[in-house]
Parts: C-alpha cells; structure tokens; sequence
C-alpha cells in the first residue's frame, strides 16, 4: 500500500489532482494531510469569526481590510483542508490563493483569483504607515463583496464534498 494521497475532486480515489496542484506538492508548497471532520469545522469557524469581526462597527479601515482578507484566507485554507492539502512554507498567503484557483472547480477556484487581486492591499494594511485609505476602502468594499459570494459558495462546497459535515459547520 503506498503514501496517502488526496483524491482529485469529485473523483474516486487514485485520480489526481490537476497539474498545478501536483507542481505544488512536488515543490513542498503543499503536502498531502488527511483533516478530520473536527478540524475542517475548526477551521471553518475561525473563518466565520473573522467574517464577522470585519463587519464591526467602529473598525479602522486598515483593520476592517485585514479582518475580511484574514476570513477569506481563512475560508480557502478550509477547502484546501477539505480536500486533503495542507499550505507548507514561505509566501503561504499566495499559496493558498493559487492552490485554491488551481483545484480547477468552479464552485470555488475564481475565489482564489479574487483573493489574490486583493492580497497587495492587505500588505499595505499591515505593513504601510502610508498605505492610501482611499485604496484600502475600496479594496474593503470589493473584497466584502466577494466574501458574500465565497462563504455561502464554501459552505456547500464543504458539505457536498464531506457529507458527514453536515449539521456540524455553521451556515455564514
């Protein structure tokens, strides 16, 4: 019997995953981890704290952006768990984002492009004293957009791909 390996999506086991994603196990950008349905709703539920935490009244626009970037890195981290792959090593932020544009499932890889057109801003939130509110308020108002979308989009994605989550991941 061989190493565990993640099945490709929707497929039995023994299938692989699209080409990008085996690049990314082959450069140790991603490794094959089994997640138990504990952990998957876990993950899922620091996601949604942090959905909710970017919507606080009374929250700098820096903090705001970075609450929201944080949910949605939180999300995709949650599908690839889901899906059996773990983010190993440096630019992880990146990593998550083209891992999850490179499951190749429509249901939830567009969400990774969006997320990384708005991953240069959450470098300006954390670490720009200059960084321009203008940019970062509309960069907020686009990613909130899109996490009204990828949360609902996430959720099902979990439930239809691990039906014994069913009744244990909160709905956003």
């Amino acid at each position: 019997m061989g190493a565990w390996r993640p099945a490709a999506l929707g497929a039995p086991r023994g299938v692989t995953f699209p080409q990008r994603i085996e690049r990314l196990l082959t450069e140790r950008r991603l490794e094959a981890a089994p997640f138990d349905d504990r952990e998957i709703v876990g993950l899922w539920t620091r996601a949604l704290t942090s959905y909710r935490d970017a919507g606080v009244a009374g929250l700098s626009h820096e903090g705001a952006f970075t609450r929201a970037y944080d949910a949605g890195r939180q999300a995709a981290t949650t599908v690839l768990a889901a899906a059996g792959l773990r983010v190993r090593g440096q630019a992880h932020h990146y990593t998550v984002f083209y891992a999850l544009a490179a499951l190749d499932d429509p249901a939830v890889s567009p969400f990774g492009i969006e997320l990384e057109s708005v991953r240069q801003s959450r470098h300006m939130a954390v670490y720009d004293p200059t960084a321009d509110s203008a940019v970062l308020r509309a960069d907020r108002e686009k990613l909130k957009q899109m996490l009204t979308r990828l949360f609902p989009a996430a959720h099902t994605w979990l439930i239809v791909r691990r039906p014994s989550l069913r009744g244990k991941l909160a709905a956003p």
